[in-house]
């Protein structure tokens, strides 16, 4: 959007001589993160106040924690977000400042766990398996988690074929790692294509992973099973369409050490609204945003509600923009072409306690293992029979009389059905699903050519689009350093004036 001088000289009005007003529109991770970066960048002399507008009753968006009853006690289930990794820093750093400080108000100490701790009281599980309506890696079930370096991986899938891939994925991320220097010195990238750039992220968003790691040679089965079984798993995307980054990131957490916090993820993000201590207007959606005439009006924007409206100095939005959805926020006089226009993937999340049933499963000898990967369809018709994307073992207890009880998650593109529950397991205690739909639970991350690939992350003059991030990746920790990135630039303009 192109200003006249004058237009910019009264949207640039001195703030230091009036309250500045930000609002911020949605409770998830990006909105907490930004609220959050606002609260330890602007300075108390400035007089800035922040509202967090969330149509729900929660903080946190698609990070989102259940506890679930098994026998007589509780475990916390993930069925949103559910890991991270060490090397996210600003989750990393948050959590170690937060524990640091004195914050009696707000939730206790964030106690980040190795999400290899299983939840186990007598029934040791370990291993993964390659699932396509039959155990396709029978022999290494019983391994650690994958176990690539163990002899019987290595004869099925050639021996350094892990190594090179880790390679490939440690190439990709020391340029994506990069970012952090520029968002810890408070600089501000103004668009998704600045980050590539700067990332020299091209190679890994104009390619297909399946093209990908087929131009560099990675045996076929290992491509299909362990690198598409993992990505499924994250992002519900065959490695046909979706573009490597994405395969990429789904790898790095599968391979490296991951996180979760006790109690439940979306801690990390009420605890960052907490300590940020802005008015938070909880089951309250906004209509619309309407951007002011500069000339006639005080504030910049006016933030419309189903009860009120509001104006403010800054706008952040901070949840999935949908440009063809009747439920779509209207924004007036904003530029909305550069913002991306993102499709979603609904995922259902399913919680089964009970037993598995080994006739289905065809175990034989063998426990159910910590992990089910559903391999990516490349040209394999028959993986269009199976009704579910990955498979997760929670929790497993033998008690004294041999009654076995198991916490076993879903994730499927459609809701499993009773009949497909009831053969999947020959004891129900308890299913309880989740859906995430409108807008999904991530973004259809298919590849792009990058000239195409350029949303910006101010769309107006004081109006910023955290989820434009979500057109590259979409992880908790993405969705962190987007609302770093907004607080950064709001910081400059702010200092500027």
């Amino acid at each position: 959007m192109k200003y006249t001088a004058f237009q910019i000289l009264m949207f640039a009005s001195p703030f230091h001589l009036k309250r500045i007003e930000i609002a911020i529109i949605g409770g998830g991770s990006a909105g907490a993160s930004t609220a959050y970066y606002l609260s330890k960048l602007i300075l108390p002399e400035d007089d800035v106040s922040i509202t967090i507008y969330e149509q729900s009753d929660r903080i946190g968006g698609r990070t989102y924690s259940k506890s679930v009853s098994v026998g007589g006690s509780k475990i916390i289930v993930e069925y949103g977000a559910s890991i991270f990794a060490e090397r996210n820093l600003n989750i990393i750093e948050f959590i170690r400042d937060y524990n640091n400080e004195n914050h009696a108000d707000c939730p206790p100490n964030l106690n980040a766990v190795d999400t290899w701790i299983f939840e186990v009281e007598n029934d040791v599980r370990k291993g993964y398996g390659v699932w396509d309506g039959t155990w396709r890696n029978r022999a290494m079930m019983s391994l650690d988690w994958l176990g690539l370096d163990e002899p019987v991986s290595q004869n099925r899938y050639g021996k350094g074929t892990s190594e090179k891939v880790g390679r490939l994925i440690s190439q990709a991320i020391k340029g994506f790692f990069s970012l952090y220097g520029v968002l810890m010195q408070n600089d501000f990238f103004p668009s998704v294509k600045d980050i590539i750039a700067y990332s020299n992220l091209a190679d890994y968003v104009d390619t297909t992973a399946a093209t990908f790691f087929q131009s560099n040679n990675i045996d076929k089965d290992f491509t299909a099973e362990i690198v598409g079984g993992i990505t499924k798993n994250s992002y519900g995307q065959e490695l046909k369409y979706i573009k490597t980054f994405g395969a990429i990131i789904s790898l790095f957490s599968g391979l490296e050490k991951v996180l979760k916090i006790q109690g439940g993820n979306e801690r990390i993000f009420q605890a960052m609204v907490c300590i940020s201590s802005p008015t938070v207007m909880k089951n309250t959606k906004i209509t619309n945003v309407i951007r002011n005439d500069p000339i006639t009006a005080n504030k910049n924007y006016t933030v419309v509600t189903s009860t009120e409206s509001k104006d403010y100095d800054f706008v952040v939005l901070a949840a999935p923009y949908l440009h063809d959805s009747d439920s779509a926020i209207k924004l007036e006089n904003v530029d909305t072409t550069q913002m991306p226009h993102l499709k979603f993937v609904q995922i259902c999340v399913t919680i089964v306690v009970g037993e598995s049933n080994p006739v289905y499963w065809k175990l034989g000898q063998l426990k159910f293992p910590r992990d089910v990967l559903v391999p990516s369809d490349l040209n394999d018709k028959k993986l269009s029979s199976v009704p579910f994307n990955s498979v997760g073992l929670l929790f497993a207890n033998t008690d004294a009389s041999g009654r076995i009880t198991e916490v076993i998650k879903f994730f499927s593109k459609s809701c499993l059905t009773q009949s497909q529950i009831n053969r999947m397991f020959r004891r129900i205690d308890s299913i309880d699903q989740q859906v995430w739909n409108s807008p999904g639970a991530y973004p259809e991350l298919n590849s792009t050519n990058t000239a195409n690939l350029n949303p910006s992350f101010e769309i107006e003059y004081g109006f910023y689009y955290t989820n434009a991030m979500e057109s590259l990746i979409s992880t908790m920790e993405t969705e962190t350093m987007a609302g770093r990135n907004i607080a950064n630039a709001i910081r400059r303009r702010i200092r500027r004036s």
